[in-house]
C-alpha cells in the first residue's frame, strides 16, 4: 500500500483456490463469481478491444498436506524455479513464467479471455480453477498446491536462524541455498523453507543443501507421503561491532571537502572464517574508495559539501554476512542545532522561548520551532540553552550538530510576591517531580514496548539475541561475598526496586527568600513585586541540564550521581532578574526520596549549573534534615540557577559505560531520544537523555559499577514520535555490573567509544512494527524493492548501464548540470527564466522521510523536474528547513525525470539520479532512499511511480508518471503540517504547490487516476494559486469515503494512484481493495507480510492504531488480529 509500497502488480485478489473459504468472498456477488469461474468464452466487444499484454501474476506455494510448523500451523511453501503457464480457453498456452526465489510469478495474456494457471512438480500437472481476465492486470494472490507422492521438504537455516540468500546487485551478491539429493535439486525459499520432489518412494539417499561453502547432509528413507527433514548450518554470519573513520588525529563524525579519511571497522567472527569487506559508495567518481578488501579502507571525500555515505558487506564465504552503512557531513563548517519545544506535561508548543548557543540566539516560533548555527569549538562541545519565564530551564550538550530534537520543558510554579517580605515558597505546582501524573508520565505517551530484562546482554560480548538460556554457572556475575547472583533472583530484586522508583513522590523543593536581599542587576535593594519561578527537578525521572559532567571545588572533572535538584529563577514583573545581594543567601530544602533515603549521607556537596561551558560547579555544602514531610537537604546558596544536591566521583575504578548502537528497524522514526535510567545499587539516580542522530554509535558514560546487591542497572526507554504522539519503543534493563567493565581510566571517552566495549545492539521487541516480508542473509527487509524484490533485479548494475545508454547516448546529461542545461534549468539550475519554473520544499512525511527541495518547469508540451534530497530518511523536522534553505551540510543525491510528449506513449516518463544537488554533481547508478542500501535507478524510481520492473526493448522504462504533490502527507519548515482548511501554508506556498500540480496535470492523460485526483483537488482550476480542497472518492468508493480519506488515501493512494499502466493496481473500487488482507495483515506460515512497501509509510500505518482498526472492519479481519505474528 502506498509511496513505494504495493508497487506493479495486482497482487492483491484473493487466492482464486479458497475463494469460496474466505468469509468476505461467502457474501459477496456469489451468483456472478459463480459464473465467472465457470468460464466466459465469449468477451464483450468492448474487452475484444482492449490493450493487449494484459498482466497476470500470483504466488505459488505447496501445502505438504497435514504437517504443522512448531506454532501448530499448516505449512506454507513458496516455491521458486517452477515454470508456470497461461493458457487460454484450457488448451492453447499464451505465455509461461518462471517462479521467483519466493514463488512470485508475473506474465501477460496477449487479450481479454478465460485463463488458467498451470504447473508442473514432479510429473503432476496441475492448474487452478478458470478465471476471466478483462480489460486490466489481475493478481491472483496466493495459489497453492499440493504433491501426491513421497517427497521431503523442511527447512534450511544458518547458524543465526537466517535463511541463507543475499540479492543486491550494488555489492554484485546473488547468493542462495541449493538443496538436493536422490538424483533431485531445488533451491530453498526466501524463508529458508523448501520441497524436495522427485526422489522415489521408499529410496534412502543423502539429502544436501548449500550455501557458498557451507553445507550440511543427513541420510534419509522416504516413506509414500511427505516428510519433513529441517537442516542446519552451522556458520554464523560475521559481526561488525563498530564502524569508525579517522583524519589520522582523531575520529571523526566531519570533515572538510576533499580531505583522505581512514575507515576502520571492528569485527568479529564467531566461527574464526577469514572475513572479506566489500566496501562502496553510491558516486564512486567523487567518494573514492582504494578499493581494497579488508577491515580498514581509505576514503578520499568529495570536493563539495553534504551528506556522504560508505557501505560495507562483511562475508564469509560461508553464507554469513553483515551490513553496515556509515555516514559522514563533509564540509560545511558549521554547528547547526534546530528542534521543537514542547511542554512536557501537554506537548503543546512552547513559543517564546529564548534559545541560545556559544553566543548565537533565537526565540521559538509560533509552534515552538528553532534553528540557529554557531560556530565550531576545538573541544567540540556545544551547550543549548532553552529558556522561558514559565518554564525550568532546559540545557542539553552536544559533540556535533543536532537536527530536529524535541525538547520537552518541564513547567515550573509561578507565584509572585514582595521584595520588602520574607518569601516562603514551597512548590506543589511544577511538574517537575512527576510529570503530568502521580507516576510521572505524559499522558500522550503510548507504550509499544513492554518491559524487558536483557539477561542475554550480560557478560557475552557480541551477543545480541533475546533468548532467555541462562548463562553457565561459572560466568555469572557474583555479589559482595562472592555469592554468584542467580539471574531470576536479581531480576525479583530489580523488579521490587523499579516498582518502588516508579511510585512518584509529589515533594517539592522550598526556597526561603529573606526580606531586603534581592538586588535589580544595577545592585541597587528590590523592593517592589518580584516573580518567582520555582520548579523541583527529579533526576530519577528526567536528564538535568549538562550532561552531569562537573568541576569540583579543587578544579578537577568529576561525574554527579544526583540526590534532587531544583530550578529557581526570580525577576520583576516585567522580566528583568532578580538576585541575592552579595554576601546574602538564601534556604533552600531538596526533598530526599523514600528509596534513596538509606544510602543518602549526612552531608552532600552543593553545585550550580553554569549555562555557558554545561558543568555543574561546587559551591559548598548541604546537610540532611528531617522536615514535616519528610528527609531533605537542606543548604544556604548565594545566587540563583538550578542548584544540585548530588555524590561526584571521578574513580575509573567505580565506573562503567555502555556503548549503543540502534537497529536499523528504527530507520523511520523521528525524534528517537533515548532516556537512560541509571541505577546506583538499587536507587535510581539520574536519567540520561540522548537525542539519537546519524552516529552509528552512542554511549552512556559514568555508570557505577560494582557495588553489591541489587546490582547497578540501566534501563534504555527509546522513544519515539509518530503523527505528533510519543510512543515508547523499547523498554529494556541491563545489568551493567554483569556486563565487562569498561577499559582504560578516562570517564569521558570520545567516539566511537572503544573503550565501553562491544556495543549493544538495540532492536525492536517483537510486535513494536510487525515483522517485514523477507529478510536476507543480513536480516535487511525487501523495502523499495515491490512486493517480491521484482524492483531490485539481480543483473541491476548492468541494466542501469544499458538504461543511461538508452536514454542518453552522447553522453550529454553525465553531470547535474548538464542535465539542467539541456532541459531549460540554465547553468544555475533556477529555471532561466522559464515563467513555469517553480521551485518548493517540504518534507515528505508519508514516503521516505526526506526534506526535499522540488524544481520543475514546462518547455512545450515537456515536463522536467528534479528534487534534491536533505537529511536522512527518518521524517526529521529539520528536513523540510534543510531543504528550505537549501542547508550544503544536509544535501544528499538528486532525482531527475524528464516527461517527453514526443516518445511513444508508454515511455515518455524516464528517470536520472545524480550523486548531489549541485552543477558537478555526477550521475550514478545506485541511490540509498531507505538506509537499508543503495538500490538500482531506474527500477527504484519506477516502484512508486508506476513504472514496470523490467526495463522494455528500448532498454527505457514504460507506464512511469510524474507524481501528484499530497500537501497533507506532507510537512514543512517550522515543523508545520496543513490539512483541508487550515492556514498553516502562505499563499505564496500554496501558489507553489498548485503551479506544481497543474505540471503535473499537463503530464499525464486525461480520465487517468493522477489527473482525477489532481482535478479532483482543484475543481475550479489552478487560477491565483488556490488551496487544493479534500478530493471527491472515486465512483467504486461512494458510500465508503471515511475509508478512502483514512486509511487508503493516506496509507495506499500514495504509490497506487500511478499504478494504471502495464500491471495495473489503482484501488479505484472499494470491492478490489477489500481483498487486500493477505498483503497488509500477512499470509502463510510463517506469516509475510509485504505492504506498505516503503518504511516510512509502513511504519506511519502500523504505529496508527486507529487506522489499524479500520482496515480490519475494511477487509473482514477479527479486530486486533492483523499484527499478529
Amino acid at each position: 500500500m502506498e509511496a513505494k509500497t504495493m508497487k506493479r502488480d495486482r497482487f492483491f485478489a484473493p487466492d482464486i483456490l479458497r475463494i469460496f473459504s474466505h468469509p468476505v468472498i461467502r457474501t459477496w456477488r456469489t451468483a456472478a463469481l459463480a459464473a465467472a469461474l465457470a468460464g466466459l468464452s465469449a468477451v464483450p466487444a468492448a474487452a475484444q478491444q482492449a490493450p493487449k499484454d494484459i498482466g497476470v501474476s500470483g504466488i505459488l506455494y505447496l501445502e505438504p498436506g497435514g504437517t504443522e510448523t512448531s506454532a501448530g500451523e499448516v505449512m506454507e511453501i513458496e516455491l521458486p524455479d517452477v515454470k508456470v503457464d497461461l493458457l487460454l480457453g484450457g488448451k492453447v498456452v499464451a505465455n509461461s513464467a518462471v517462479t521467483q526465489l519466493n514463488g512470485y510469478f508475473r506474465t501477460t495474456a496477449p487479450a481479454p479471455g478465460t485463463y488458467q494457471i498451470c504447473w508442473n512438480l514432479g510429473g503432476q500437472r496441475s492448474c487452478n480453477r478458470p478465471f476471466a481476465l478483462r480489460d486490466k492486470a489481475e493478481a491472483l494472490g496466493r495459489i497453492g498446491t499440493r504433491y501426491k507422492g513421497a517427497f521431503v521438504y523442511g527447512t534450511v537455516l544458518t547458524g543465526d536462524d537466517r535463511p541463507c540468500w543475499v540479492n543486491d546487485s550494488f555489492f554484485g551478491l546473488d547468493v542462495s541455498t541449493e538443496v538436493r539429493g536422490g538424483g533431485h535439486r531445488t533451491r530453498a525459499n526466501t524463508q529458508g523453507e523448501y520441497a524436495l520432489i522427485g526422489p522415489a518412494a521408499q529410496a534412502t539417499f543423502r539429502l544436501a543443501a548449500m550455501c557458498e561453502k557451507s553445507d550440511v547432509s543427513q541420510v534419509v528413507t522416504l516413506g509414500n507421503g511427505p516428510m519433513r527433514r529441517d537442516l542446519g548450518f552451522a556458520n554464523r554470519a560475521p559481526q561488525i561491532t563498530s564502524v569508525a573513520a579517522t583524519d589520522g588525529a582523531k575520529f571523526v563524525t566531519r570533515s572538510t571537502m576533499g580531505s583522505n579519511l581512514k575507515i576502520i571497522s571492528s569485527n568479529r567472527d564467531p566461527d574464526g572464517d577469514t572475513v572479506e569487506y566489500i566496501w562502496r559508495t553510491a558516486a564512486p567518481s567523487v567518494s573514492v574508495l582504494s578499493g581494497g578488501n579488508a577491515a580498514t579502507e581509505e576514503w578520499k571525500l568529495p570536493s563539495t559539501n553534504g551528506r556522504e555515505s560508505v557501505y560495507v558487506m562483511a562475508r564469509d564465504g560461508n553464507g554469513g554476512f553483515n551490513y553496515k552503512r556509515f555516514e559522514m557531513q563533509v564540509g560545511d563548517n558549521q554547528i547547526d542545532l534546530s528542534g521543537v519545544a514542547v511542554d512536557e506535561t501537554t506537548g503543546n508548543p512552547v513559543p517564546m522561548a529564548i534559545v541560545s548557543s556559544g553566543g548565537a540566539s533565537t526565540v521559538t516560533d509560533a509552534n515552538g520551532w528553532f534553528r540557529l548555527t554557531t560556530a565550531p569549538r576545538p573541544d567540540d562541545r556545544y551547550v543549548l540553552n532553552i529558556s522561558h519565564p514559565n518554564y525550568a530551564l532546559m540545557s542539553r550538550v552536544y559533540d556535533r550538530s543536532a537536527y530536529g530534537n524535541t525538547y520537552q520543558m518541564v513547567r515550573a510554579q509561578v507565584t509572585t510576591g514582595s521584595g520588602k517580605s520574607d518569601l516562603i515558597i514551597e512548590d506543589t505546582r511544577s511538574s517537575g517531580p512527576c510529570g503530568a501524573s502521580p507516576k510521572g508520565e505524559r499522558s500522550r505517551v503510548k507504550r509499544l514496548a513492554q518491559r524487558r530484562f536483557r539477561h542475554d546482554l550480560e557478560g557475552v560480548p557480541g551477543k545480541q539475541d533475546t533468548s532467555r538460556e541462562e548463562k553457565p554457572t561459572d560466568e555469572r556475575p557474583r555479589d559482595d561475598s562472592g555469592a554468584q547472583q542467580d539471574p531470576r533472583e536479581v531480576e525479583a530484586a530489580l523488579r521490587v526496586t523499579l516498582k518502588e522508583q516508579q511510585e512518584c513522590e509529589r515533594r517539592g523543593a522550598q526556597i526561603v527568600v529573606r526580606a531586603g536581599t534581592l538586588v535589580d542587576s544595577n545592585g541597587e535593594t528590590w523592593t517592589g513585586a518580584v516573580r518567582a519561578s520555582v520548579a523541583t527537578l527529579n533526576p530519577a525521572r528526567r536528564a538535568l541540564p549538562g550532561d552531569y559532567r562537573a568541576i569540583t571545588a579543587g578544579g578537577d572533572q568529576a561525574e554527579m550521581l544526583s540526590f534532587g535538584a531544583v530550578y529557581a529563577e526570580f525577576t520583576d514583573l516585567m522580566g528583568n532578574k532578580l538576585n541575592l545581594r552579595p554576601g546574602k543567601t538564601a534556604e533552600v530544602l531538596t526533598p530526599i526520596s523514600g528509596f534513596q533515603n538509606p544510602t543518602a549521607k549526612d552531608t552532600i556537596a552543593l553545585w550550580s549549573y553554569d549555562e555557558d561551558t554545561g558543568f555543574w560547579m561546587e559551591e559548598g555544602k548541604a546537610e540532611k534534615v528531617m522536615t514535616p514531610t519528610g528527609p531533605a537537604y537542606r543548604a544556604e546558596v548565594e545566587h540563583f540557577s538550578t542548584i544540585n544536591m548530588d555524590v561526584a566521583g571521578n574513580d575509573p575504578a567505580l565506573a562503567t559505560c555502555v556503548r549503543l548502537e540502534i537497529d536499523a528497524a528504527f530507520n523511520g522514526w523521528s525524534n528517537l531520544v533515548l532516556r537512560a535510567y541509571v541505577s546506583y545499587n538499587g536507587d535510581s539516580v539520574q536519567t540520561k537523555e540522548t537525542a539519537l542522530d546519524n552516529a552509528q554509535y552512542h554511549a552512556i558514560y559514568r555508570i557505577p559499577y560494582g557495588n553489591g546487591f541489587p546490582p547497578n542497572t540501566l534501563r534504555l526507554e527509546l522513544r519515539g514520535t509518530s503523527n505528533g504522539e510519543e510512543l515508547v519503543l523499547l523498554d529494556d534493563i541491563i545489568n551493567t555490573d554483569a556486563r565487562p567493565k569498561m577499559t582504560g581510566n578516562d570517564l569521558w571517552p570520545p567516539y566511537p567509544y572503544t573503550e565501553c566495549g562491544d556495543p549493544i545492539l538495540l532492536t525492536p521487541e517483537p510486535g513494536v512494527v510487525p515483522a517485514y516480508g523477507d529478510l536476507d542473509a543480513t536480516g535487511r527487509p525487501a523495502f523499495l524493492s515491490g512486493p517480491f524484490g521484482q524492483f531490485n533485479p539481480s543483473d541491476g548494475a548492468q541494466q542501469v548501464v544499458d538504461y543511461y545508454i538508452a536514454l542518453d547516448p552522447g553522453g550529454l546529461k553525465d553531470t547535474l548540470g548538464e542535465w539542467w542545461q539541456v532541459n531549460g534549468f540554465g547553468a544555475d539550475g533556477l529555471g532561466a527564466g522559464n515563467p513555469s519554473y517553480v521551485n518548493q520544499a517540504y518534507l515528505n512525511n508519508n514516503d521516505l522521510g526526506f526534506g526535499r527541495d522540488m524544481h520543475c518547469l514546462q518547455s512545450g508540451a515537456d515536463v522536467a523536474c528534479y528534487v534534491t534530497n536533505y537529511g536522512l530518511p527518518d521524517q526529521n523536522p529539520n528536513n523540510a528547513d534543510a531543504a528550505e534553505n537549501k542547508d550544503p551540510a544536509q544535501r544528499g543525491a538528486t532525482v531527475a525525470m524528464e516527461y517527453d510528449a514526443s516518445a511513444p506513449a508508454a515511455e515518455r516518463v524516464q528517470f536520472y539520479v545524480f550523486g548531489g544537488g549541485v552543477a558537478g554533481s555526477p550521475r550514478i547508478n545506485f541511490a540509498d532512499l531507505d538506509g537499508l542500501g543503495p538500490k538500482p535507478v531506474p527500477f527504484l524510481c519506477a516502484v512508486c511511480h508506476g513504472g514496470d520492473s523490467q526495463l522494455n526493448a528500448s532498454n527505457t522504462v514504460n507506464h512511469a508518471r510524474f507524481r501528484e504533490f499530497d500537501l497533507p502527507s506532507f510537512r514543512y519548515s517550522g515543523d508545520r503540517g496543513w490539512d483541508f482548511g487550515q492556514a498553516t501554508l502562505n499563499a505564496g506556498e500554496l501558489a507553489n504547490f498548485a503551479n506544481l500540480n497543474e505540471l503535473v496535470r499537463n503530464s499525464v492523460d486525461n480520465n487517468t487516476p493522477i489527473a482525477d485526483l489532481i482535478d479532483a483537488w482543484y475543481p475550479l482550476g489552478f487560477a491565483g494559486g488556490p488551496a487544493p480542497v479534500q478530493p471527491a472518492v472515486p465512483a467504486g468508493w461512494v458510500g465508503h469515503e471515511n475509508d478512502y480519506h483514512e486509511v487508503y488515501g493516506q496509507s495506499c493512494r500514495t504509490c497506487h494512484v500511478a499504478r494504471d499502466g502495464g500491471f495495473a493496481l489503482v484501488f479505484d473500487d472499494f470491492n478490489d481493495f477489500s481483498f487486500t488482507s493477505y498483503a497488509v495483515c500477512g499470509s502463510g506460515n510463517p506469516k509475510l507480510r509485504f505492504m506498505p512497501n516503503a518504511y516510512v509509510t509502513y511504519k506511519n500505518f502500523w504505529v496508527d492504531a486507529l487506522r489499524v482498526a479500520q482496515y480490519e472492519t475494511i477487509v473482514g479481519v477479527a479486530a486486533g488480529t492483523c499484527n499478529d505474528p
